[in-house]
């Protein structure tokens, strides 16, 4: 089994950029005819190996869960938010027939697997979770959790 470490992306250019100097630095040294060089090149060694163990103890982002929507912030704030619903599988039956009412309400055929996900906030003026598009609010969001940062401009 691999663990596998997640690191900011500016945290691993940084860690690239001192170790590719590093390592130059060290062929360099340990190229060379010279005892002392040597001795340098094992101090460059030691300071790759601290460079390694320093990035891997980079702080870590906060990973982000879905949270039941009662615990969302109602200051308007604007959230991610999401719900998780069920669907009916009404097999065969022909829409608006009566077979098929019935069996949109059976719950033995209801499948927990529909969703929809949007940012949105409280509105205190409409009593409900609003998207800003609709006063009429959203169809019962089930859960929420913060926005994400917004993406940054590339680096060339």
């Amino acid at each position: 089994m691999t663990n596998t470490v997640t690191l900011p992306r500016a945290v691993v250019e940084q860690a690239l950029r001192t170790a590719y100097s590093l390592g130059q630095t060290y062929w360099r040294l340990a190229d060379s005819d010279s005892f002392s060089n040597h001795k340098k090149a094992d101090v460059t060694e030691a300071n790759f190996k601290a460079l390694i163990a320093d990035t891997l103890a980079a702080p870590q982002p906060e990973p982000v869960a879905w949270m039941p929507i009662e615990t969302a912030p109602k200051d308007g704030t604007k959230v991610l938010l999401a719900k998780y619903d069920w669907s009916s599988d009404t097999g065969d039956a022909a829409f608006g027939s009566a077979d098929w009412k019935q069996r949109v309400f059976d719950e033995t055929r209801r499948k927990y697997s529909s969703w929809w996900c949007c940012e949105g906030r409280w509105s205190e003026r409409w009593g409900n979770w609003n998207d800003g598009i609709e006063p009429c609010g959203l169809a019962g969001p089930t859960h929420w959790m913060p926005l994400p940062a917004p993406p940054q401009e590339p680096t060339p």
